[in-house]
């Protein structure tokens, strides 16, 4: 029977054989075996090191996560067609869609693509005319997106602002050009500007109801 000594860190065991008829001496063997947990081999920085590097590749998991979940929202963004653009693609000459479609457009502040599908419905417009068709309806909807879409562009307001200040260098005493001005810089929120113009109306038409209420809202 095989014998067990334990030692703090090692365990010596012995085993004894039983000797033949020639030889009836016993022989015994013995065997080491290590004891405990197996001790660490890396230095503290290398430790250290390891510990970084996990946390670095917990980090890189997630911004790879966070890159493929914005590239998946975008690519639904952009390829689920609205009710709107599905019938546009049915029927692309449609006017009374198109119209639709760039008042949504103006509302949403994207005023290149909005002139871009108001130019289409003039030439749209152009041509049923020369057919013999009646667009008045169309004409006034369109006069009045484009009326719209003037005054709330900022690209179209500062046209405007050029051509009014041009015109009262001319006519300096013009009352409704200060009015026109005031208006067109308070929507750029231009206050100062807005103030001075109206001030100008009021001095050549004191009186005007139109300029004093404008004084007053600012």
């Amino acid at each position: 029977m095989a014998k067990v000594k334990k030692f703090s860190q090692t365990k010596i065991i012995f085993q004894a054989k039983k000797g033949s008829k020639n030889s009836p001496t016993k022989n015994f063997s013995a065997r080491y075996f290590p004891i405990g947990p197996k001790k660490n081999s890396l230095k503290p920085n290398q430790s250290l090191l390891i510990s970084k590097l996990r946390i670095l590749d917990s980090y890189l998991s997630l911004g790879v996560g966070l890159i493929l979940i914005f590239f998946l929202v975008t690519y639904v963004i952009v390829n689920i067609k609205l009710p709107l653009q599905i019938t546009l693609a049915a029927n692309p000459n449609n006017i009374d869609y198109n119209l639709t479609l760039a008042d949504q457009l103006i509302q949403q502040g994207q005023f290149p693509q909005a002139e871009l599908v108001l130019r289409f419905i003039q030439q749209q417009t152009m041509k049923n005319k020369v057919l013999g068709w009646n667009e008045s309806a169309n004409e006034e909807n369109l006069n009045q997106l484009w009326q719209k879409k003037h005054l709330e562009d900022p690209q179209d307001i500062k046209l405007l602002i050029s051509k009014w200040e041009t015109f009262v260098q001319e006519k300096p005493n013009y009352r409704d050009a200060y009015i026109q001005l005031s208006l067109l810089y308070r929507s750029l929120n231009n206050i100062s500007k807005a103030e001075n113009n109206i001030d100008r109306a009021l001095e050549i038409d004191p009186n005007n109801e139109t300029a004093i209420q404008i004084k007053n809202s600012l």
